[in-house]
């Protein structure tokens, strides 16, 4: 995907529909073709469409930048992208993914109320679902999905490809986990699916369509030495998929597990809402998808307070070498840390632009801040509810 000239790569796809709204010139003469890799001068970078989901990968100075979107976004970016630095790059072109995978409207939803500590390479949480049952039908279990699970040793479905391992784990072989210590109330539960990536839960008494019920999980996740989205980066701790996620439900097949693939986006998750308290050594930043609420320091530790309402997941990233620059687009609070970025300003000027257009072009953001990270990440950026690296 990278010539040896810094050409910037670009592989776009649409339904043909867009492709007369995107008003993109055929550069390359794909369009319509089922392949996608099309690399050009970076001086003359230009979005390029052809059939199927809405998506764009880019390949600028050594640095791989994958990210979806949709419509005129898609020709926005591509026009701005190599006039800024290749971390910019990284850090904004998954935006509109996240903006674009949003929930529905308001409605009962489950709460995750999860209260956690970092430690050197270690999350200690307890986490307490108040379950909604959506359903249809009295529930007398609850599954959740361990994606953690998948950095262990022996896994089946290695979160890394093999094509990407040298990239991904800078300082050789590293492996993580997730431990279930206990839970309750319940009648029994187990660790099991296709790959120890399933917590089965026997629930007290079943919750009736239209009920809740409340559960609390408490356990312990063990980052590996890796640049994927959970774990410990050369710069910072990525902490993407670090709590148990519930399975959705599908009617006709029951709770869907979900195996880690190494390609793509491996997670399915219903809407839900985040109450997350973060505690971690006071030398440390946190980035989030929820709103900072509070951030108290003592005896040495720093304790965030975080919201996010409506959203498929959570994620945050920590680092002791963070810096912040703040931007405002609309309503929203655009932030972005960044350790190394010598256009930050202009890195966070393009958050703030993308946003905006975002908004001018599909309608208003959903949520009161958008952090904007960078990181160690093999694939290049990652998108999140409210937060992207």
């Amino acid at each position: 995907m990278l010539g040896d000239d810094g050409a910037v790569a670009l592989a776009v796809y649409a339904p043909d529909a867009l492709v007369d709204a995107l008003a993109v010139e055929d550069h390359a003469g794909v369009l319509g073709k089922e392949l996608h890799d099309v690399e050009l001068p970076a001086d003359e970078a230009q979005l390029v469409a052809g059939p199927g989901d809405a998506a764009v990968s880019v390949v600028y100075d050594e640095l791989p930048v994958e990210a979806e979107l949709r419509g005129r976004t898609a020709a926005a970016l591509a026009a701005q992208v190599r006039e800024f630095s290749p971390a910019a790059a990284a850090l904004v072109c998954p935006l509109v993914l996240v903006l674009l995978a949003g929930c529905a409207g308001e409605g009962e939803r489950t709460l995750y109320t999860i209260d956690a500590a970092y430690e050197e390479g270690v999350l200690t949480a307890e986490m307490t679902v108040s379950y909604y049952n959506d359903t249809g039908g009295s529930r007398g279990e609850l599954w959740f999905n361990l994606y953690g699970n998948a950095y262990r040793e022996g896994a089946a479905h290695a979160p890394v490809s093999a094509s990407f391992a040298a990239s991904a784990y800078y300082a050789g072989a590293s492996y993580g986990g997730m431990e279930i210590r206990s839970v309750s109330p319940c009648t029994g539960w187990e660790v099991g699916g296709a790959d120890e990536n399933v917590l089965r839960v026997s629930l007290s008494s079943p919750v009736p369509a239209g009920g809740r019920c409340e559960l609390t999980v408490a356990y312990t996740l063990t980052l590996a030495e890796v640049n994927h989205r959970t774990g410990v980066t050369e710069h910072t701790v990525n902490l993407g998929n670090f709590y148990p996620v519930l399975c959705v439900w599908e009617t006709g097949s029951g709770f869907r597990e979900c195996v880690y693939a190494a390609n793509g986006d491996p997670f399915y998750s219903a809407c839900a809402d985040y109450a997350v308290t973060l505690t971690v050594p006071a030398s440390y930043t946190a980035a989030a998808s929820g709103e900072i609420a509070a951030a108290e320091e003592s005896g040495g530790r720093r304790r965030y307070e975080m919201t996010l309402e409506n959203a498929r997941d959570f994620a945050a990233v920590l680092s002791e070498e963070f810096s912040v620059e703040q931007r405002t687009a609309g309503d929203a609070t655009v932030l972005y840390y960044y350790y190394d970025d010598e256009n930050a300003r202009a890195s966070a000027d393009l958050a703030r632009d993308c946003l905006l257009f975002f908004a001018d072009t599909f309608g208003d953001y959903a949520y009161g801040t958008y952090s904007v990270v960078q990181t160690g990440f093999c694939y290049g950026g990652m998108e999140d509810p409210a937060l992207v690296y």
